[in-house]
């Protein structure tokens, strides 16, 4: 095998294996060298040196970096979301909150009705985001291994994987519910039934002249 790697006129690759630490390629090669009395040039690369290796292991980082960035970017969007909705929602109910809260309905039930909202939400996002995840998985992961020229493919599905999504989503929807389902819970019989006072447009000194002849 090394006659033939070592063949002139070509150019041949020869990977070698060691079982021992990488300390041990240094004399091997000079062996090599010796046996062909340096008429070939050799060059010695670890197998994280490869350029094949090495552009593989980038496009990985890759796809690494956005599997992290893209869910917790979705999770700060539905959060925002979920606190926009659910606030609309309890401003729209002012009077019903108010009306409950004076016929006697404790405060901690209105809190958990409203809380209840943001969960059942989060948990059939988060449901079906796993569920859909456990389906196309192994599919999206040939497609990329196809397009990176990977020869061979072996997926598995992590149920753990799904479940932290599905608690990490609820929580997350919990989080954002919970302090307008507390604003709603403390919120003043008799000040509910008043109508809301818009409050003013607020403009800043220096956006005066250009807000000026905006309409309303």
């Amino acid at each position: 095998v090394l006659r033939l790697a070592a063949k002139p006129h070509t150019s041949n690759r020869l990977l070698i294996e060691l079982d021992r630490s990488q300390s041990a390629a240094a004399p091997i090669l000079d062996l090599i060298k010796d046996r062909f009395d340096n008429t070939r040039v050799f060059q010695m690369l670890s197998k994280s040196q490869l350029p094949g290796i090495r552009l593989l292991r980038m496009d990985v980082d890759a796809l690494r970096g956005i599997a992290t960035f893209f869910p917790l970017f979705f999770l700060v969007v539905a959060g925002m979301m979920i606190l926009n909705l659910l606030g609309r929602l309890i401003q729209t109910q002012r009077a019903v909150i108010g009306t409950m809260l004076a016929l006697g309905i404790r405060r901690q039930k209105i809190f958990a009705h409203y809380l209840s909202f943001s969960v059942v939400s989060g948990l059939m996002g988060s449901l079906t985001g796993a569920l859909l995840g456990l389906d196309l998985s192994h599919r999206l992961t040939t497609i990329n291994a196809e397009e990176l020229g990977i020869p061979f493919v072996y997926g598995t599905s992590h149920i753990g994987t799904a479940m932290l999504g599905v608690a990490i989503g609820v929580g997350i929807s919990m989080i954002a519910g919970y302090a307008p389902a507390r604003r709603a819970s403390q919120l003043d019989p008799a000040e509910t039934m008043k109508p809301i006072t818009p409050k003013p447009i607020r403009t800043s000194g220096w956006l005066g002249p250009f807000t000026a002849k905006l309409p309303l």
